[in-house]
């Protein structure tokens, strides 16, 4: 099996680089298990789809701006890193770019210098354990000054896209769900893992 096995055309001016406005325009596939056939709808055109005692689950999540550009202490190198997992306290593993000069105790530092950061070693796999510095309570908070969305390179606009709708902080990849509509402006995403949420009987109105 190969790589391009599984290569298709994607024409560039059908990938979305930005919400639909308002959310609830959006394109909605609906497949049907039972008739085996695809339909194209509106994403307000969902309510049709459901009954009461339907269980409606969405995503509750905030994508971090976990990619970080950052330069070497004290070549001043150009460096980035991509926030992984958290290992421990202020530790997580990490991609590295260069990850071949970025070996155990480099020195790192990002935005106006108040986050800093030591490679700690490097992993069978090229990743990094990474430990954190920073003059703030929490690590998060010099994420959402310094660091960037981690979009997919189809992607091409860093677009606040999440600040409208009330995620918990967990999420650490790509998240291009951000496109999907919010319902009532509230809910955003597809993560069936995180909450629940019991929509009650839908009438047409």
């Amino acid at each position: 099996m190969l790589k391009k096995d599984f290569w298709y055309d994607l024409p560039k001016e059908l990938i979305a680089q930005e919400p639909a406005d308002p959310r609830d325009s959006a394109r909605l596939m609906v497949l049907d298990r039972k008739n085996d056939t695809i339909e194209h709808r509106i994403f307000h055109d969902l309510p049709e789809y459901l009954n009461a005692g339907d269980v409606l689950v969405v995503n509750n999540s905030k994508v971090l701006p976990a990619r970080l550009m950052g330069v070497k202490v004290p070549t001043g190198a150009v460096c980035e890193v991509l926030l992984l997992r958290q290992a421990h306290g202020d530790t997580w593993e990490c991609l590295a770019r260069p990850g071949r000069r970025m070996q155990a105790g480099t020195k790192l530092s990002f935005g106006d210098g108040s986050l800093t950061a030591t490679v700690d070693e490097t992993l069978p796999d090229g990743n990094k354990y990474v430990t954190f510095q920073y003059d703030t309570q929490t690590l998060y908070e010099k994420l959402d000054e310094f660091g960037k969305m981690p979009l997919p390179p189809y992607i091409t606009r860093q677009l606040a896209w999440q600040r409208g709708c009330p995620h918990s902080r967990a999420a650490f990849y790509p998240g291009t769900a951000g496109y999907h509509p919010c319902q009532g402006g509230q809910h955003c995403g597809s993560d069936p893992a995180r909450w629940p949420w019991h929509l009650p009987p839908c009438q047409r109105g």
